[in-house]
């Protein structure tokens, strides 16, 4: 079963971004987006500001293979992502921010053994638990196939137990 970070450690973790500088806040973003949007850190820099559809609650992710798929977004994170027209998180130079240097940074901002993946991990977990619906989650995940997705899900305990309460005989 996948470990995941717990909503708890999450909010801790973007709590303790300087957001006082650019790079705090563009820090904190790109925490937010990974934890409340589930996409690969591949994902998250290919970004563009016009994949973002304000008013609407969604974002338009690219994905493996060149797969396009709508992803849920807050208002509130919408609204907090700002950039020039271009790449929502630009290059130092040009073009988007390396996917590379976006994975070690994170990285660093994570738990020891933990990394942005673990995010994606986090938010398929979450999304389950709200919906009971694999299908859904492997969707907004990107994945062609529902046995992929079950690799991200930590299934609760508490749903082994509803599923016994369900077969046993009373008496």
């Amino acid at each position: 079963l996948p470990d995941i970070l717990t909503v708890e450690e999450i909010d801790r973790i973007i709590a303790a971004v300087d957001t006082s500088t650019v790079k705090g806040r563009r820090d904190s973003a790109m925490l937010e987006v990974l934890y409340s949007c589930g996409l690969r850190v591949s994902e998250l820099t290919s970004l563009r500001l016009g994949d973002l559809f304000f008013g609407e609650g969604y974002i338009r992710v690219t994905g493996k293979g060149d797969k396009q798929r709508i992803v849920p977004i807050s208002e509130d994170l919408a609204k907090r992502i700002t950039a020039a027209p271009g790449w929502l998180f630009p290059g130092r130079w040009r073009g988007h921010v390396e996917k590379s240097y976006v994975s070690r940074h994170l990285t660093r901002l994570l738990p020891d053994g933990w990394g942005p993946h673990s995010l994606r991990h986090r938010y398929a977990t979450r999304m389950y638990e709200t919906t009971h619906d694999l299908l859904l989650v492997s969707k907004l995940l990107g994945h062609s196939s529902v046995e992929t997705t079950q690799i991200y899900v930590a299934m609760p305990d508490s749903r082994l137990r509803v599923g016994l309460d369900a077969v046993t005989l009373a008496g």
